[in-house]
């Protein structure tokens, strides 16, 4: 009998650095110590790295900053926690910032967060130094560093890519800061560094660093738009170069390792050649979410979108794999499930990969004048894993 389903080489060249100096860990106060004087503002100490952005990369914790320090393995890549820039800013700064070595909880967590980009520049460490706003008074830093100054052992290395071609797709960085003022949503390792006077820094050093992910056109104060228009940024996913967690609009979290939430130039896609396709594995769980302002003006609001549900299930009066169709409020809380589709729903497209089926569209007419997220939410039991790929998803208003 079935049991009950549960658904539930710059890094050798910075360690010589560190030797060198008779250094295990820098013992300075993250708060209310001077910086050496080789860092004012936004200059970082760096090293000679010849294939690097401007030929150099960073010194400071850089183990830790690019993922090939001692503690690497305690970051649970695979596990996103939502939260906020004023959430991150409250966390008290440690004592002592090792240099090979991370302050568990903070440095051992992937967050993510939606955020106005306001400025950006080319650090002379070769990292992409972004200013995030929560427009409330919160700022803090995220880096996405320069792959040729991450080890080609760090686990980040894939994600730091990824990343770092999302924002040379949409922005020319110079060493000079220019002004963005974008929403974007950001996921990246927590981190603390030394003040020392940088542009948009947290009170308490903390930074996401590195960024793992970024996508732009969502944030937490997204530009309402008029009725009689699309809510949805890039609904196809077509937007998206490369698979991952994330396209323009779009931020997905997996707790299985190597999953691309977001399909780019796959086999089965509704239209177009991207997609969404969340769960798949034994005990997977997987999110993908848009922020999305809703006019208040707007007669109606339906939400569709299009599902290919292939499962390895055979039970027709059983639901053990699930996706949830969620509306969350703008700070992540659940506010309504209208939909939930599971393993049987794949006699709608014969359990057939790349054939697809509409919903009944979704009023969303109940929040009007609000920014929501939403969310598909998928979860797969402990055997027998279910596919579902999502495309072409609309809001739409009049």
């Amino acid at each position: 009998m079935r049991a009950t389903p549960r658904h539930v080489i710059p890094i050798i060249v910075g360690l010589l650095v560190v030797g060198a100096a008779g250094l295990t860990a820098d013992s300075r106060l993250a708060q209310g110590t001077s910086a050496p004087a080789f860092e004012q503002g936004d200059k970082e100490d760096v090293i000679g790295a010849p294939h690097a952005s401007t030929g150099s990369c960073g010194v400071e914790r850089w183990s830790v900053k690019t993922g090939t320090d001692a503690d690497v393995a305690k970051v649970n890549l695979g596990s996103t926690t939502a939260t906020t820039i004023a959430g991150l800013d409250a966390r008290t700064a440690p004592n002592t910032l090792p240099s090979n070595n991370r302050v568990a909880p903070t440095e051992t967590t992937v967050f993510s967060l939606s955020a106005t980009l306001t400025e950006f520049k080319l650090e002379s460490d070769s990292d992409y130094h972004l200013v995030l706003s929560d427009g409330a008074g919160h700022t803090m830093i995220a880096e996405i560093p320069d792959p040729a100054c991450v080890g080609s052992s760090s686990p980040f290395l894939p994600s730091v890519r990824t990343a770092r071609s999302a924002f040379d797709a949409r922005f020319s960085v110079t060493t000079s800061f220019q002004t963005a003022n974008v929403a974007v949503q950001v996921r990246g390792v927590g981190f603390f560094d030394f003040l020392h006077g940088q542009t948009g820094v947290a009170p308490n050093g903390i930074e996401l660093h590195a960024v793992l992910g970024i996508s732009f056109g969502a944030g937490p104060t997204p530009t309402p738009t008029p009725a009689g228009g699309q809510l949805v940024a890039d609904g196809g996913f077509e937007s998206a170069t490369s698979s991952g967690l994330s396209a323009p609009g779009w931020t997905a979290t997996t707790n299985t390792s190597g999953h691309s939430v977001v399909v780019a130039r796959g086999a089965d896609p509704h239209t177009g050649s991207n997609y969404a396709e969340l769960g798949g594995a034994n005990n997977e769980t997987d999110t993908l979410t848009q922020t999305v302002a809703v006019p208040s003006t707007a007669s109606t609001v339906a939400l569709t979108f299009w599902v290919n549900v292939v499962s390895q299930e055979t039970s027709t009066t059983r639901a053990f794999d699930l996706l949830h169709v969620e509306v969350h409020s703008s700070s992540g809380s659940l506010l309504s499930t209208p939909l939930t589709l599971d393993n049987r729903d794949r006699s709608k497209d014969g359990n057939t990969a790349g054939t697809y089926f509409q919903p009944a569209a979704i009023d969303l007419s109940s929040f009007r004048g609000q920014t929501i997220q939403l969310v598909f939410n998928a979860s797969d039991d402990f055997e027998l894993p279910t596919v579902f790929r999502v495309d072409d998803v609309s809001i739409a208003t009049t």
